[in-house]
């Protein structure tokens, strides 16, 4: 989701990283969808920085739902 909408805003990788507060070589990691090298909490905050709220609920060990909204405009 992240990628997309960096390429659809058509930013570069150096754009992104100034826009989400990240150095470039983390926007490169996302966009090469080296996942594993984030956090929850780095890529909720890049959503967060993006417009977007996530929440969540876990109410067993066996299952969760997320959900991403865009936030609501003043």
């Amino acid at each position: 989701m992240l990628s997309r909408l960096i390429e659809n805003k058509q930013w570069t990788q150096a754009q992104a990283a100034e826009q989400l507060g990240v150095k470039q070589s983390r926007i490169s990691d996302l966009v090469n969808a080296k996942i594993e090298k984030f956090t929850i909490d780095a890529l909720f905050d890049m959503l967060d920085k993006l417009g977007f709220q996530v929440s969540w609920n876990m109410p067993s060990l066996q299952k969760a739902t997320m959900v991403i909204t865009a936030k609501a405009t003043q």
